[in-house]
């Protein structure tokens, strides 16, 4: 998703300007908030067929309960715990740290559901967050681990996986209105929800601009939703929507990179005048 933009402007050397920094801090939010958004969703379209008002309370009072405590204990257990771990010989000299760094991202994950009715991601998530309290010397092992594992194993696994669930051959002509409504929606939603907020916060017109542009893409965050939907039953995977779906994230991964060198072609100008 964004880190794609992040390369882009990591190539033009204006990843740590305001318009650069704004835009991690941003898609950290954006991804937060889904996450929330897609776990109610999840919560609520669960076996029962409606949820009354009263049980929706109890779904909402549940969801926070997990993530309140979910988020004390990563915050304030999970630094001291791997601390602990980090000083044990054995660990030192072994995977240990990254161990377990990785069952606790598991143990959080499987908890958001169990106990918090909310999507698994959303525990794995908190994890991180706790995880990213410790220091520099035990972050470092645990990022190096964690990425090899992911981009090795994991993250291959889960794109076939999607992948598979796609059949783009045999996509509805009916839906291609929608999918391009979508597209444009989706587009739109950023530039503008994005740009908006960039003025508002005191950007220029143009790191506005820059900042909504660099914000359309959705990537892997946009996939682990589809597929969730998918695994809750939600939506079909051989239906118009999920096929639109998969279709939209696939364009705005594409376009993002060049609309991105577009609106920062006077920056990648100067970066290569400093040079």
């Amino acid at each position: 998703s964004v880190s794609i933009s992040a390369q882009v402007l990591l190539e033009l050397g204006v990843l740590r300007t305001k318009v650069g920094n704004a835009l991690l801090a941003t898609a950290l939010v954006d991804d937060v908030v889904a996450i929330l958004l897609v776990s109610l969703a999840i919560a609520i379209t669960g076996p029962q067929e409606s949820v009354a008002a009263g049980d929706l309370l109890l779904i909402v009072a549940r969801m926070v309960l997990y993530i309140a405590a979910a988020f004390l204990a990563a915050w304030f257990v999970l630094p001291r715990l791997i601390a602990w771990i980090a000083n044990h010989p054995v660990a030192s000299q072994s995977y240990g740290v990254a161990a377990f760094a990785l069952i606790m991202a598991l143990l959080f994950g499987w908890s958001a559901q169990y106990f918090g009715g909310v999507a698994t991601i959303t525990g794995a998530f908190i994890a991180g967050v706790g995880l990213s309290r410790t220091r520099e010397a035990i972050k470092r092992p645990i990022d190096t681990a964690v990425s090899n594992l992911s981009y090795a194993f994991l993250v291959p696994i889960f794109f076939v996986s999607v992948g598979l669930h796609v059949d783009l051959s045999q996509f509805p002509m009916s839906a291609l209105l929608f999918a391009a409504l979508l597209l444009v929606l989706s587009v739109a939603t950023k530039v503008i929800g994005c740009g908006l907020g960039a003025r508002w916060g005191g950007f220029s017109s143009q790191e506005a601009l820059q900042l909504g542009i660099s914000m359309i893409s959705r990537g892997e965050v946009g996939l682990i939703i589809a597929s969730l939907g998918v695994s809750s039953g939600v939506l079909s995977p051989r239906g118009a929507v999920f096929a639109s779906l998969f279709l939209v994230i696939l364009l705005t991964t594409v376009l993002t990179p060049p609309l991105v060198r577009r609106v920062f072609q006077g920056k990648r100008t100067q970066a290569a005048e400093g040079a």
